[in-house]
């Protein structure tokens, strides 16, 4: 992923380096001692992410030639794809990252169902070629920051500028 984007005309840190990353680190420090299972969650991603790592490397690697593919038919070949696994998967981690922040009773759940949703997402999104490999890294970083997803984006919008 580009080290910035443009967002209304703004540099936008989507890479949690510099100011941002030191920014968003005591942020998460405070998260982290008043949201109930918040470090329980955030371990239990970072274990489902670490241990299928090779799984969605060879995903990786296999839609390598699938980009070839994409590129001779214009993208419309994995298309329905997009529209059926990728988007409604990346919607189920932005809504589950949303449930873990909104609903605090659900958080039991949550952190069973939470890392798998993320860590399949990570292999279908790593699997099935963008036209954007933008918009495919800010998919993968989505599932790979379960549960504060919905979190970091709010925190790209509203401090805009990460430099």
């Amino acid at each position: 992923m580009s080290e910035t984007a443009r967002n209304y005309g703004q540099e936008v840190d989507v890479t949690l380096s510099g100011d941002s990353l030191q920014g968003w680190k005591e942020w998460l420090a405070t998260q982290e001692k008043h949201e109930w299972l918040l470090t329980w969650a955030m371990s239990a991603n970072k274990a489902a992410v670490t241990i299928t790592l090779p799984l969605w490397m060879v995903a990786r690697l296999i839609s390598l030639p699938l980009s070839l593919l994409s590129l001779l038919t214009a993208g419309l070949l994995f298309w329905p794809f997009h529209w059926l696994l990728i988007r409604p998967g990346t919607f189920l981690v932005l809504l589950t990252s949303d449930m873990w922040a909104a609903m605090p009773v659900l958080r039991p759940l949550l952190l069973v169902l939470g890392p798998f949703l993320a860590v399949i997402g990570m292999v279908v999104v790593s699997l099935i070629p963008d036209g954007n490999p933008d918009h495919q890294g800010a998919r993968l970083i989505l599932c790979e920051l379960w549960p504060l997803s919905r979190r970091r984006l709010e925190w790209i919008a509203e401090h805009g500028i990460g430099r």
